[in-house]
């Protein structure tokens, strides 16, 4: 099964003095991120308010960080 969510934005992995993990976290996902950042964006923008409700502006957010991450796919990172 595919990830649609871009994998995890901040993970975290506790290790004890001896290299052993001890807790992990995946954090929030890529794909909330980006679409955090889109409403920061949109938030700014003159007018965006006047003609969006919250619940379109939040679907385009999603729309854009699902955008971002398919795009990201075509980059190889190694």
């Amino acid at each position: 099964m595919e990830d649609k969510t871009g994998g995890p934005a901040y993970p975290a992995v506790i290790t004890d003095s001896e290299g052993q993990v001890v807790n992990s976290t995946s954090g929030m996902t890529l794909r909330d991120y980006f679409a955090g950042q889109c409403i920061i964006g949109f938030m700014i923008s003159t007018g965006w308010e006047a003609l969006n409700t919250f619940d379109k502006q939040s679907e385009s957010a999603y729309r854009y960080a699902d955008a971002m991450i398919k795009e990201r796919k075509k980059v190889v990172y190694k």
